[in-house]
C-alpha cells in the first residue's frame, strides 16, 4: 500500500516500499496493490477512543507531579481537569459499535483480494509506511489504523535516506497531507532510517513476525538491510 487517503509518504519511504515490493517480486512472491477502506475514518474512530474519559487519570497524575501535559495530549484532552467532557455510555457504545463496523468493512475487503491473487488465497499481509514521514518532528505521530483494528503488526527498518527530490504537488487529500508535503527536507532527512510496517491480521503475531524476516532477506539476503534508497 504505497499510500491511504490520508498522505502520501514522502519520497524516501515510497522508493523503499516500491524496492521491497521489486525485490520479492523477483524471488517469486506475488504482490498486489491493495485499496483499504478509509483511513481517514479510522484516525477519526481513534481519537474519539482514545478521548473517551478526557483525559481523567492523565490530569490527576500531571496534577500531582506538578507536570503540564505535552501539547499534543492537551490538545486531545485539554489543557486541564474539566476543558473536555467525558463520552457518556451512550458514545462509548456508539464508538465501539462504529469501530466493530470498520473492522468487519476492513476484514471484507482483505478477504475479497482472493479474487485478485494467483493463488486464490487472500493476501497474507500488508506491506505499508510505517508513517508518511522519514523522522517526524516533535509532535508527530505514528500510524494507528492497527490499533483500531487490532491486526498484528511488526515496525522495522529496512533502508536509510537518501537525498530523494520530490516532486511539485499543488493537490493535497487534507491538511495532514499538505503536512507531510512540507515536512520533507531532502538534505535533513539524508541518511535517516526508514521503517516501513508489515501489518497481519487478528492473532496473527507468529505469521507476520515471519513474513518481516522474508521481507527483510528479500532486501538484504541473510543480514539486516542495509540499503540506501
Amino acid at each position: 500500500m504505497l499510500h491511504d487517503d490520508v498522505a502520501h509518504p514522502q519520497p524516501p519511504i515510497r522508493a523503499a516500499l516500491e524496492h521491497i515490493a521489486d525485490s520479492l517480486h523477483r524471488l517469486g512472491h506475488e504482490v498486489i496493490p491493495f485499496e483499504p477502506p478509509s483511513h481517514a475514518h479510522a484516525l477519526t474512530i481513534w481519537l474519539s477512543i482514545m478521548a473517551q474519559t478526557a483525559g481523567g487519570k492523565i490530569h490527576e497524575l500531571c496534577e500531582d507531579a506538578g507536570e503540564p501535559l505535552v501539547p499534543e495530549v492537551a490538545e486531545l484532552m485539554g489543557e486541564k481537569r474539566g476543558d473536555r467532557e467525558p463520552a457518556t455510555a451512550e458514545e462509548v457504545w456508539e464508538q465501539a459499535e462504529d469501530r466493530l463496523a470498520y473492522t468487519a468493512e476492513y476484514d471484507q475487503a482483505w478477504n475479497e483480494t482472493a479474487k485478485r491473487t494467483q493463488c486464490k488465497r487472500p493476501m497474507d499481509a500488508i506491506l505499508m509506511p510505517n508513517t508518511g514521514v522519514v523522522a517526524w518532528e516533535r509532535g508527530g505521530v505514528n500510524y494507528f489504523v492497527g490499533n483500531v483494528l487490532h491486526y498484528s503488526s511488526v515496525s522495522m527498518p529496512l533502508a536509510k535516506s537518501g537525498p530523494v527530490p520530490q516532486k511539485t504537488r499543488d493537490e493535497f487529500f487534507n491538511t495532514t497531507d499538505e503536512e507531510v508535503y512540507h515536512a520533507y527536507d531532502p538534505n535533513k532527512h539524508n541518511g535517516m532510517p526508514i521503517g516501513i510496517q508489515l501489518m497481519g491480521r487478528r492473532f496473527q503475531e507468529e505469521k507476520v513476525l515471519a513474513l518481516a524476516k522474508i521481507v527483510q532477506d528479500a532486501v538484504v539476503p541473510g543480514s539486516p538491510a542495509r540499503a540506501v534508497l
